[in-house]
């Protein structure tokens, strides 16, 4: 009697098998994903929800898409797109202006949210800026597009702050105005082309960038990697070429995993101060640490985000430059 129920529950489980795989299959690689018809070769279905793979990172394309490698917010449309339909139409990517924007003629900065955006960095090197900044005219956070909306086809209208000037003297600032301007944003969702009508300069470029110090540095001074998280580093990598922190290192002084640096915070223009840990020694056995110590410090990022300008008063090394690893 087992042995006769055992075949029969076998054989359906076999027939159940068969007719589970023939409901989900649709011919070719084709499959539903919650009513969703999907490529297979392309997406997975996980718990209902699909789940797609940009450059080896998940994305729900339900809600996102991958776009040049990056996965950027989307949402559904009435379109197909990505070998993906359903009776309510396909995904489609619903591009946003958010982010921080380098203006490439003048090295500006801004960070747009939603339908305002505000200067993040002022460069020295652009004086007429510099100029309207030193007055009071403009300030760091302070807006620099207002009534921004979406026109569609990837096209925004609002307006922009333009400095005035005399053009007996253009490099000092007489007063600021706004004006019309149209943002066209690119189909990767990586540059804006600016157009505003009846100012000196028209046309403009502005390339997406990221001026967080989240990461992993490298400092070019003692070859220690440390990585930053929001307002704290830790030690990574400490070479043993370098024998004063290694020498801390040995000690418990200091550990792997252990703060670098601490109070991280932006004010502003790229710039960012806090806390570095620094190794104490006495200087007639340099190699030997004695004790840690924290000093104030000031981190400055490039534009392209690749490399900081480390400066600390009263240390022994107060300038130092650290590279991005990651």
């Amino acid at each position: 009697m087992r042995r006769l129920f055992s075949k029969f529950a076998l054989t359906v489980s076999f027939l159940l098998a068969i007719i589970f795989t023939f409901s989900c299959y649709d011919g070719g690689s084709e499959q539903k994903c919650s009513g969703i018809v999907y490529d297979s070769d392309t997406y997975r279905c996980e718990a209902g929800e699909l789940v797609g793979k940009c450059k080896g990172v998940d994305y729900y394309p339900a809600y996102q898409q991958c776009v040049g490698g990056v996965v950027v917010d989307g949402s559904p449309s009435s379109s197909s797109r990505g070998g993906l339909s359903s009776s309510g139409g396909g995904v489609t990517p619903t591009y946003s202006l958010d982010g921080i924007w380098l203006s490439n003629n003048n090295g500006n900065i801004h960070t747009i949210n939603g339908n305002i955006g505000v200067y993040s960095q002022i460069p020295t090197t652009n004086v007429l800026w510099t100029s309207a900044l030193n007055q009071g005219l403009i300030s760091m956070g302070g807006e620099s597009y207002r009534n921004l909306k979406s026109s569609g086809n990837l096209t925004w209208t609002g307006q922009n702050r333009v400095i005035e000037y005399n053009s007996s003297n253009p490099n000092v600032a007489t007063g600021t105005d706004w004006t019309d301007c149209t943002l066209t944003l690119s189909a990767d969702g990586q540059t804006i082309q600016y157009y505003a009508s009846g100012v000196s300069t028209p046309n403009i470029t502005l390339t997406r960038t990221n001026y967080s110090l989240d990461g992993v540095w490298l400092s070019n001074n003692n070859g220690n990697i440390h990585t930053i998280n929001g307002s704290t580093g830790v030690y990574t990598k400490i070479p043993a070429t370098n024998t004063l922190w290694t020498s801390a290192l040995n000690q418990g002084l200091i550990s792997m995993g252990g703060e670098s640096y601490r109070n991280l915070k932006s004010s502003g223009n790229l710039t960012w101060t806090g806390q570095n840990r620094v190794i104490e020694y006495n200087s007639s056995n340099p190699n030997v640490a004695t004790g840690t110590d924290w000093t104030d410090c000031t981190l400055t990022l490039s534009a392209d985000g690749q490399t900081i300008q480390y400066y600390a008063s009263g240390t022994s090394t107060p300038n130092l430059t650290l590279t991005r690893k990651q």
